[in-house]
C-alpha cells in the first residue's frame, strides 16, 4: 500500500508527471518496465510511459499488463470503470403482463387481490387491470425506474446530510454520476476540488471525471439516450437496445469527444455479450421441456405411424426444426440463432433416455432377436411332436410369433411408450445431441432372455414363450447423450 500511496502522489497535474524512476510495471508475459506515467497521453485504448533508462516514450494496450497494475493505475489515472456505468438500484418489482410486455418499477398495492394494479414509474403512476397481470415479482430495479434523478438525489441528502470535506463531495458526485444527474455531478467535483485536504492521488481522478461529465453534459440528448439503452439491457430486451447504440453510434461518428466519453462501442459489446449469455442459458432451460412437449402432441395423433415418427424425429427439417422455431417465437430471436445458442451452451446436462418396450424396434436388436425367434420356433415344433408321439389329446397349440413394429406401434403402444421411444430415436439420430454411449439393462420380465418358461400342466413338459415385455429384445436400450 504504501509503494501505491508513493505513486499516486506523483500524479498530481494533468500534464506535468514527475519522474517515478522506481516504478516498476508488470507485464503478462512476465517482464516488467520502469519509467514514468505520462497521464495526459494515456486513455482507455493504451497506457503511455517515459523508459527511465533511455527517455524513450513508450505506448502498450492495457491488456499486456498484468490484472493487479491494470487496475491500480486506470484508478490513479482516473481511467477505472465508470462510475455512471454502474446501476443505481432499489426494491421494486417486474410485473410480467399476459401480452409477454416486461414492466419496471414499484408496485404500490402488490398485497391486494383484486382490483389494477397500481405502479410507480419515474414517468409518473401507472395502473394495469389486474386481468392483464401475469406475475409480479420483487426485485432489484434500477432506481431512476422508479424516481426521477431530483427526487433520488433529495433522498440522498436527507440520508447523509449536506456533503462536509472533499471526499464527501466526491462520494455524492459519483452518485450522482450513477443517476445521470451530471448537472449536480459537476457542482460537487467542483467544490471537491476547492478542498485543498483532497488528497493528491484523488485529484487526477476528480479531473478526468470532471471533464467526462462537461461532455456528458453537452451531449444531454445522447446520454439520455444511453440510459435508456442501459434500461432496456437491463429488462433484457437486447436487441431494442443494440439497435438504439447502433443508431448513436452513427449520429455522432464525427463528434469523437462525445463517442469517447459515451464509450457507445464499448456499451454495445456489453450488451451483445449480455445477449449471448441470457440466450445460451434460457435454450439450454427451455430445449428438453419444449422437445418434450412437442414429441408428447406428435404421438397422439393416431394418423401418426410408427415410420412417421420415427422419419420426422431424425430429419434435420423434422423434430429439431419444431423445437427450434418454438423456441425462437417464444424468445422472438431467429430459428438460426436459437440453434446456435443451443450449440454453443455451456455445462450440457446429461441425459438418459429409454426405448423402453420399443427396443425391438432397433436396428441392432434385430440380430439378437432372429437368432431368439429361430429358438422359439424349435422349441414349439419340439413340443408338438413329442405331443404326436405319446398320442396326447387337446387343441393343437398355435405357433407364436413376435409383435411386428407396427403392431406394437398401433396396437400395445401407450402415448408414454410411443414419447419414450422417439425420445430415444430423437437422441441417437437427430444430430442435435450428443451420444456418449449407449446401455441395455436386461429385461425384468425375461431376466435378459427374450422367452419366459412355464410348465404345460397336461404334459408337465417346459414351454417357453415369447417376452410380452421386450418381446424377444431381452432388455431396454438406452442412450446417454448430452
Amino acid at each position: 500500500m504504501k509503494a501505491r500511496i508513493t505513486f499516486l502522489t506523483l500524479l498530481i497535474g494533468v500534464a506535468i508527471v514527475a519522474p517515478v524512476a522506481g516504478e516498476q510495471i508488470r507485464l503478462r508475459t512476465g517482464d516488467f518496465l520502469q519509467g514514468d506515467i505520462i497521464g495526459e497521453r494515456s486513455n482507455e485504448e493504451i497506457l503511455t510511459i517515459r523508459l527511465y533508462r533511455t527517455g524513450g516514450v513508450f505506448s502498450l494496450k492495457w491488456e499486456q499488463l498484468t490484472v493487479e497494475d491494470e487496475a491500480r493505475i486506470r484508478e490513479s489515472l482516473g481511467l477505472a470503470t465508470d462510475v455512471e456505468e454502474e446501476v443505481e438500484t432499489v426494491e421494486g418489482h417486474l410485473v410480467l403482463l399476459r401480452d409477454s410486455t416486461q414492466v419496471i418499477g414499484l408496485v404500490t398495492n402488490p398485497e391486494a387481490k383484486s382490483g389494477p394494479v397500481e405502479m410507480r414509474l419515474s414517468t409518473g403512476p401507472r395502473s394495469y387491470p389486474r386481468e392483464f397481470v401475469a406475475k409480479i415479482t420483487p426485485t432489484l430495479v434500477p432506481a431512476l425506474a422508479v424516481h426521477s434523478a431530483e427526487e433520488l438525489y433529495a433522498r440522498y441528502i436527507e440520508k447523509e446530510g449536506e456533503p462536509e470535506g472533499g471526499d464527501a463531495q466526491v462520494r455524492l458526485a459519483e452518485y450522482c454520476m450513477r443517476i445521470n444527474y451530471y448537472e449536480k455531478a459537476k457542482v460537487h467535483f467542483d467544490l471537491a476540488l476547492e478542498d485543498e485536504e483532497l488528497p493528491d492521488s484523488r485529484v487526477q481522478n476528480v479531473k478526468n471525471r470532471l471533464t467526462k461529465v462537461e461532455v456528458y453534459i453537452q451531449a444531454k440528448d445522447a446520454t439520455d439516450r444511453v440510459r435508456q439503452i442501459k434500461r432496456l439491457r437491463f429488462q433484457k430486451r437486447f436487441d431494442q437496445a443494440l439497435e438504439e447504440v447502433n443508431k448513436l453510434l452513427e449520429e455522432y461518428a464525427e463528434e469523437e469527444e462525445i463517442l469517447k466519453v459515451l464509450r457507445l462501442d464499448r456499451l454495445r459489446r456489453q450488451v451483445t455479450a449480455d445477449r449471448e449469455k441470457y440466450f445460451r442459458r434460457e435454450i439450454q432451460r427451455r430445449f428438453f421441456r419444449t422437445l418434450d412437449r412437442t414429441i408428447r402432441d406428435k404421438v397422439r395423433d393416431d394418423e401418426v405411424g410408427l415410420k412417421d415418427a420415427q422419419l420426422w424425429s431424425q430429419t434435420p427439417k423434422g423434430l429439431a426444426q419444431e423445437v427450434f422455431d418454438k423456441l425462437a417465437a417464444d424468445l422472438e430471436i431467429e430459428a438460426v440463432e436459437a440453434r446456435e445458442f443451443f450449440d454453443n451452451r455451456s455445462g450440457s446436462q446429461i441425459k438418459r433416455y429409454n426405448y423402453g418396450s420399443g427396443t425391438f424396434i432397433h436396428p441392432e436388436m434385430q440380430a439378437k432377436a432372429r437368432k431368439l425367434i429361430a429358438g422359439a420356433k424349435a422349441a414349439q415344433r419340439n413340443q408338438a411332436r413329442n405331443q404326436r408321439n405319446r398320442g396326447a389329446a387337446g387343441p393343437r397349440r398355435q405357433q407364436e410369433r413376435p409383435k411386428t413394429a407396427d403392431e406394437w406401434w398401433n396396437d400395445i403402444a401407450g402415448t408414454k411408450d410411443r414419447e419414450k421411444f422417439v425420445r430415444a430415436w430423437f437422441a441417437e439420430t437427430g444430430g442435435v445431441l450428443s451420444v456418449l454411449r449407449f446401455e441395455t439393462k436386461p429385461c425384468r420380465n425375461c431376466s435378459g432372455t427374450g422367452l419366459t418358461k412355464s410348465i404345460d400342466p397336461m404334459s408337465n413338459e417346459e414351454i417357453q414363450r415369447i417376452c410380452t415385455q421386450c418381446n424377444l429384445s431381452g432388455g431396454e436400450r438406452v442412450v446417454i447423450c448430452k
